[in-house]
């Protein structure tokens, strides 16, 4: 028979709509029982979905006594349903029923089995598709999971006349697969009216599970049969007709999100953390080679830098030529590098966004300071709390103790990598470090002047080492407008007190009250003394320890971030979704 069913799931806002082939065949048959095969299709009509199934099972019912007053049964079905991408999931169901007049009483056990997937060549066009379309697989395999279970029903139905009955529905289910579970229990009131060749059915239903919470709904279906087999079957034993089981199989959520393909060259995507959060909170993102179509390109700060710092013209021509004919939608350019920081045309007129340190009101620029790319970035407020570590990084919070300069075992310290002679902050930070070295021991954890262990090179640990210094040279490489990076941000976050030099223009970033600003002194002799002068008053280094680095609320890290996440999706909405590409990837699902 056909099943035509509307009900509303109860993890989805839409109803649902499925037409349902079944077809049941008797394979054997005595006085005391019966042999039986279940055929059944499920075809999704619902335009938010694709949940496709088949099923097939074997059925054994027996009749204990010559009465013929109730039926007992067990069945087992092989399952299979389409989830997305053409990756199927498979489930083996066993149960046991016991069936009367009136009542039915039936368990299950779900068994999940491995997924498989298919590859059609009618709609993978050429290697580009099948890649991937492989790739969209492998992720849905790895995410979506088959949930193994059980469950027990019970109804319990009145007849009013020949031609309608009243039931009531209850049940319980339990789903779990690792940390992801789903149970609660269902009751539901069920109205049938019969014809000769149609039962019509309708059920008010209420439900709770602990991940979907409660749910009400209306579930119709409409069934088509044989009118003699029909009428024969409900003649003998009306209580021996089938009951349809439950053919959804359960998994774990299925991501709703489309598809993007993304490309990263001159450094990996997660350098720039808004970027990345971006692409990831509202696609399945495919990370391509350099050699694949793409849908976005993703050009990190080493993206044409060196050939600016060394003026090699032709190479940098060619570089910025080889992004203009590449055929990805949306060209995303940042930069923590001052050399190619600056708005020019021909970068300009190749991507379409480009993020860097310096002000500019060019309609394709974002300015954006290095630093806010960071987890430790979330920290930064002017309503800063020194108790709480907003990172997510599980950062140390020195700063809930107080200034406490005493406590600090280093007096002062340096973490650098770069000697660089053609970069002049790398070059007068290594001066203060000699200068200051005269005067007390200056721990250097970094490789250029290495006395102390060097911490493991990631941000917890650098960010622990810190707290040990009660000043931290933190010169930027150069001066350069708007060049603010990291390095005032994550000494002040650890407790130290930043020795800071950069472009005056960085008064914008920053409380230069907060860190002992180089720039307010004539040259570097006279910077020194003014460490040394705090160094040796505690009244005075604690009024600058405990100035906020951050004294605008513009400053605030959520109100820089918010501003290049909502540009980012400014621009992906009104120029990716609309494209053929997009479509293809199911933007408009």
């Amino acid at each position: 028979f056909l099943l035509y069913n509307v009900h509303n799931h109860r993890d989805n806002h839409h109803p649902r709509t499925n037409a349902v082939y079944q077809h049941t065949s008797q394979l054997q048959q005595s006085e005391y029982g019966e042999w039986s095969s279940d055929i059944r299709a499920k075809l999704d009509l619902s335009s938010d979905s694709s949940q496709n199934e088949l099923n097939f099972g074997i059925a054994r019912r027996f009749y204990p006594d010559s009465s013929q007053e109730y039926l007992l049964g067990y069945y087992a079905f092989w399952d299979i349903s389409h989830i997305q991408d053409q990756v199927f999931a498979q489930q083996n169901t066993l149960g046991l029923e016991w069936l009367s007049h009136q009542s039915h009483i039936a368990t299950n056990m779900y068994i999940p089995y491995r997924h498989l997937s298919t590859q059609l060549t009618w709609w993978d066009n050429g290697q580009y598709d099948r890649t991937t379309r492989e790739r969209q697989q492998v992720g849905i395999q790895k995410t979506v999971r088959t949930l193994p279970g059980a469950d027990i029903h019970y109804s319990h139905r009145l007849t009013l006349s020949p031609q309608q009955s009243l039931g009531l529905a209850l049940g319980y289910a339990y789903f779990q697969d690792r940390s992801f579970t789903m149970q609660g229990p269902k009751v539901g009131l069920d109205l049938s009216e019969y014809s000769h060749n149609q039962q019509t059915s309708y059920q008010l239903f209420a439900s709770y599970d602990n991940h979907h919470k409660t749910s009400l709904g209306i579930t119709a279906s409409v069934t088509w049969h044989d009118p003699i087999k029909s009428i024969d079957r409900t003649t003998i034993n009306p209580y021996r007709q089938g009951r349809i089981r439950d053919i959804d199989i359960k998994t774990t959520p299925v991501e709703k999100r489309p598809y993007i393909r993304v490309k990263a060259l001159a450094g990996p995507l997660e350098w720039n953390t808004i970027v990345e959060e971006y692409l990831n909170n509202n696609f399945k993102v495919i990370m391509v080679n350099e050699h694949e179509t793409s849908d976005v390109l993703v050009l990190g700060p080493m993206w044409t830098w060196y050939e600016t710092l060394t003026k090699d013209v032709e190479k940098r021509r060619t570089e910025i030529e080889k992004v203009k004919q590449d055929p990805a939608s949306i060209k995303i350019f940042w930069t923590g590098e001052a050399a190619n920081s600056p708005p020019q045309d021909d970068i300009l007129d190749a991507v379409d966004i480009m993020i860097g340190f310096d002000h500019s009101d060019h309609p394709k620029y974002h300015r954006i300071s290095g630093a806010y790319y960071w987890g430790f970035a979330k920290n930064l407020s002017v309503d800063y709390d020194p108790n709480v570590d907003l990172s997510g990084e599980n950062l140390p919070t020195p700063r809930k103790d107080g200034c406490q300069p005493q406590a600090r075992p280093y007096f002062a310290c340096f973490l650098q990598r770069n000697a660089d002679p053609n970069f002049p902050g790398a070059v007068k930070r290594l001066e203060l470090f000699d200068k200051l070295s005269e005067y007390k021991f200056v721990a250097s954890g970094g490789p250029v002047r290495n006395n102390v262990p060097i911490p493991a090179f990631e941000q917890k640990a650098t960010a622990e080492w810190m707290t040990q210094c009660k000043f931290m040279i933190a010169f930027e490489n150069q001066h350069h407008p708007g060049y603010v990076t990291e390095k005032p941000f994550r000494p002040w976050l650890s407790g130290a007190l930043p020795l800071y030099d950069a472009d005056s223009s960085v008064r914008s970033d920053i409380n230069t009250n907060a860190v002992l600003f180089a720039g307010d002194y004539n040259d570097l002799d006279e910077y020194v003394e003014a460490v040394k002068e705090l160094d040796q008053d505690d009244e005075k280094y604690c009024n600058m320890w405990e100035e906020n680095i951050i004294n605008k609320p513009e400053q605030n890290h959520q109100i820089i971030h918010d501003a290049l996440y909502n540009r980012i999706d400014v621009l992906i909405t009104s120029k990716l979704i609309p494209s053929t590409t997009a479509d293809k990837l199911g933007f408009r699902r």
